[in-house]
């Protein structure tokens, strides 16, 4: 039987790229979509792809001194 040892959980990086893509993909969706249930869902993938763009370490949507940002998100209603 193999033993359990802990488990590290260590800081990873995000791919920034491929949040970019799955937040532009999602965006994609929410304008195709025909159902309300999908586009709902749709939305809520792009904001939280937003939300970790965001706050990822690399500073591609950081916040400038008046408080904009450059490549800042569109927003997204359902």
């Amino acid at each position: 039987m193999r033993s359990r040892l802990p488990v590290k959980r260590s800081v990873f990086l995000e791919d920034l790229n491929q949040l970019l893509h799955r937040e532009q993909t999602a965006l994609l969706r929410v304008q195709a979509s025909e159902c309300s249930a999908e586009r709902a869902l749709n939305v809520r993938s792009a904001q939280d792809y937003g939300a970790r763009i965001v706050n990822h370490r690399l500073p591609y949507r950081s916040r400038r001194a008046d408080g904009s940002t450059a490549y800042a998100p569109v927003r997204v209603r359902g």
